[in-house]
């Protein structure tokens, strides 16, 4: 895993994940690496798809969504994690 790979997620999640919550009327929340979306209501099944696929346009990146376990996905930090090590892997 690049340094650059995971500093251009971590940028893309956020980004994401801030413009998702503008848009659909959640104010004044913060985003960082504890934030845990899901749980917190902020994002569903449907988001996680629209996140994976803005992820992989500005990364420029493919990430292999079957090696991802929603489980997982506690919050930004581990959404990252996880995103970097999908797209790393040799397909």
């Amino acid at each position: 895993m690049t340094d650059s790979l995971r500093t251009h997620i971590d940028s893309a999640v956020k980004e994401f994940i801030s413009q998702y919550l503008v848009k659909n009327g959640w104010k004044d929340e913060t985003v960082n690496d504890q934030t845990d979306p899901f749980n917190s209501g902020m994002l569903d099944s449907l988001a996680l798809a629209e996140l994976l696929a803005y992820v992989e346009e500005k990364a420029g990146q493919e990430i292999d969504f079957l090696m991802i376990d929603p489980e997982e996905l506690g919050s930004v930090k581990s959404i990252v994690d996880a995103f970097t090590q999908a797209a790393s892997e040799p397909a």
